[in-house]
């Protein structure tokens, strides 16, 4: 059920909402994205819309979802559609006598924007790009915590499975008994698809773990998250057992002090290139500056890739109240890579680091 807390956020939000709408001229607004809906809505079912306008708000969904819709949006009309949505906002649109509906194209796949623009007229939706990822941009204290919780559940089951690493152990089976531990603590779900490559495949940044076994003396990179009340976290760390070699213990400091320069970059003001550029430079002077080849960081919240970027080429300026990862990498093609992640928010002067692992070497091998 939803509580008086939750219900207040929501009306702060809509609130906001349509004081930014009567900024730019907009009479309504329609949330496709599922995380965007959620967000204003409080709704933590798919497959629905829900359309603004200045006095009121409507959550569009079909009869899966009616009984769910009414439990946790009970301060919005939900109305039951029973043909398309495009055709439900339209008629929806009609009856409040609204004409200028904003939308952010980045939540709408190319063909339902073209049901909404046969059955609203194309005049009629405006590009709001960017109107619903500015309010995310900054997490409250309510969102904060949730990440928070995400991140405890995410460590714990992380510290678990570590006890359990052995060698002759598959990358597929840390990556299942690592989301299993989650869910035993409470994640609805992995943040995302749950990273572990061993050896050399650690080199691919993304890679998917596969029946590869473990082997003594190589690293074993991990990344991984839980989603707890909505909101993910996003971590990784590299582990080794028995012993790791020293070329890749002068990869592995040069990652660790790249990211505590990071760190010590980030204020509210400072460009988020700025904050890129001070953990680059420490990997460049190292001299693996060609094998670092995406951005510091990201933000995270409700979803696991969100603005800001911290990257060489991002526009965004830090402000209080954003997460965002730090999450320098060195990626050595046929030996090994090393990342290490940690979750961060921007406070008043600085930033607090808010997960709490051990990353110093000595702990990374596991004995």
């Amino acid at each position: 059920m939803t509580g008086k807390h939750q219900i207040n956020q929501i009306v702060s939000r809509l609130r906001q909402l349509r004081q930014t709408m009567r900024d730019r001229g907009l009479d309504g607004f329609l949330a496709t994205d599922p995380q965007d809906v959620s967000y204003l809505s409080g709704f933590s079912g798919d497959d629905s819309y829900l359309l603004v306008t200045g006095r009121g708000a409507a959550l569009i969904t079909d009869s899966r979802y009616l009984e769910q819709a009414r439990q946790e949006c009970p301060r919005l009309a939900v109305i039951q559609r029973k043909g398309p949505l495009a055709v439900a906002v339209a008629h929806r649109a009609r009856r409040v006598t609204i004409s200028r509906i904003g939308l952010e194209p980045a939540g709408l796949s190319l063909e339902a924007y073209k049901q909404l623009g046969r059955a609203i007229g194309r005049r009629k939706l405006i590009d709001a790009q960017g109107l619903v990822r500015r309010m995310r941009i900054r997490k409250d204290v309510r969102e904060q915590a949730a990440m928070r919780r995400a991140i405890k559940v995410a460590e714990e089951a992380f510290l678990v499975v570590l006890d359990q690493l052995r060698a002759g152990i598959t990358e597929l089976e840390v990556a299942g008994r690592l989301d299993f531990e989650m869910k035993l603590r409470g994640a609805s779900e992995p943040a995302f698809s749950t990273i572990v490559a061993c050896g050399p495949r650690s080199s691919m940044p993304h890679a998917q773990p596969g029946n590869i076994r473990i082997k003594p003396n190589q690293p074993v990179l991990i990344d991984w998250g839980a989603t707890v009340a909505g909101y993910r976290c996003d971590l990784t760390r590299v582990v080794f057992l028995d012993s790791m070699s020293q070329s890749l213990r002068a990869a592995y400091q040069s990652v660790l002090e790249a990211g505590r320069a990071g760190l010590e970059a980030v204020k509210p003001g400072v460009s988020a290139k700025q904050v890129d550029e001070a953990a680059r430079a420490v990997i460049r002077k190292a001299g693996y500056g060609a094998y670092f080849g995406h951005g510091l960081g990201h933000g995270i919240g409700r979803n696991v890739h969100e603005a800001p970027s911290i990257s060489r080429k991002s526009q965004d300026v830090l402000e209080e109240g954003m997460i965002f990862t730090i999450e320098p990498g060195i990626y050595l093609p046929r030996r090994g890579g090393i990342r290490i992640e940690n979750d961060v928010l921007v406070t008043k002067r600085g930033c607090r680091v808010l997960s709490g692992l051990p990353d110093e070497q000595n702990w990374a091998v596991r004995k």
